[in-house]
């Protein structure tokens, strides 16, 4: 059995290092043309990559929301997990209550916490009889703002649990659990991650802070 998952394990680096190389190849063509300033061309072959549509869509309550969120990069992001929401059909609140052109702490970690707590979320109410999920970015003050991701859950989930080190609840082991977050908010003042479950919803709460 150590065996068998000493390879399993060995499987998972050598596809995750193939994904990274492609990746960086992808990042540097995209590169390429944004310096060329051939911003179509940049937009096609990253829509190749992420396989999604470039066409305009719109969901009006979303944009109302997301017309807050003036980091361009964030406000992709968002937009595209929260339209992926959307289309699948999963009933879904979404609440940005004032501007944000500038948030605390590091962009990239941000964007990463983000992206592991919608993804998380959409796969755990995939299947559900009566799905749910909440997303709000809250702005208490300049230097404090609140990130609040939620979503229902039918199975029974020790929270604690679920938080440690290399945890996750999908089959093998595959994808990505909350303790990568609690990973990437560990010793950063920036950050603080906190998770709950009540009456079959998990709440994930994540403060960004500081200057």
């Amino acid at each position: 059995m150590q065996i068998a998952s000493a390879h399993e394990v060995n499987k998972q680096y050598d596809q995750i290092r193939r994904e990274r190389h492609d990746t960086r190849n992808m990042l540097l063509s995209i590169q390429g043309y944004i310096r060329d300033h051939k911003d179509k061309e940049a937009a096609e072959l990253l829509s190749t990559f992420l396989q999604n549509d470039i066409a305009e869509k719109h969901y009006n309550e979303i944009d109302l929301a997301l017309d807050k969120i003036k980091i361009s990069g964030l406000h992709n992001l968002i937009k595209e997990k929260a339209y992926k929401i959307v289309e699948k059909g999963i009933p879904f609140s979404f609440e940005v209550n004032a501007e944000i052109d500038e948030l605390p702490g590091s962009e990239i970690k941000t964007a990463r916490i983000i992206g592991i707590l919608m993804d998380n979320a959409i796969e755990a109410t995939f299947k559900q009889a009566k799905p749910y999920i909440q997303f709000a970015l809250l702005k208490h003050s300049p230097e404090v703002y609140e990130l609040v991701i939620a979503n229902s859950i039918e199975q029974k989930l020790n929270i604690n649990t679920a938080l440690k080190f290399e945890h996750s609840t999908k089959k093998g082991h595959q994808g990505i659990g909350l303790s990568n977050v609690t990973q990437l908010v560990e010793n950063d003042d920036h950050y603080s991650f906190s998770a709950e479950v009540k009456d079959k919803v998990i709440i994930m709460t994540c403060f960004i802070q500081g200057k």
